[in-house]
């Protein structure tokens, strides 16, 4: 099988920093799907979503506006959607488009599982996920599985890949 040489999507961007692009521009569809899915939870359960109850719990003491506090709620979101992609570049690139969503699903998963379960239950940022009503933690399961698919797609697109010829 004869190879084309290497698409670069993005060059001149450090492999790194592509990766960030890709988990900021994956943060995108990943906060419409908890916006839908928050929508669709039960009255009771229309309560902050993650992002804001850290955001809220961090500055519980500072006076802040209500504007102020949404928009650190949402840098801070774009910031951990950048962030948590970094590593994903260390995994072997996927060249077939079901391995690669099946890749980045996992992936998500992952960074949910990390987040959820230990990283902001261990800081006392959020109570384990297994202590939150399943359908909120289905819906935050979700937008992790949309982030993680979304990220495999922007990363191949802006990495530099060798493709088989047609």
């Amino acid at each position: 099988m004869t190879t084309m040489p290497a698409v670069k999507a993005a060059p001149g961007l450090p492999r790194l920093l592509r990766s960030a692009l890709a988990g900021c521009l994956a943060t995108v569809p990943m906060t419409g799907a908890m916006a839908a899915g928050y929508r669709g939870l039960p009255g009771p359960e229309q309560y902050p979503l993650p992002p804001r109850l850290i955001m809220d719990h961090l500055f519980r003491h500072l006076p802040l506006q209500e504007r102020t506090r949404g928009a650190l709620t949402w840098v801070a979101h774009f910031s951990m959607g950048t962030a948590a992609a970094l590593p994903y570049t260390l995994l072997p690139a996927q060249r077939a488009p079901l391995a690669r969503w099946l890749t980045g699903m996992g992936y998500g998963l992952g960074v949910w599982a990390a987040n959820y379960l230990v990283v902001l239950p261990v800081l006392r940022l959020l109570a384990p996920a297994t202590r939150q009503p399943p359908p909120r933690r289905a819906l935050m399961i979700g937008s992790h599985l949309v982030w993680g698919a979304t990220l495999a797609q922007v990363a191949t697109a802006l990495m530099p890949t060798r493709l088989p010829q047609q």
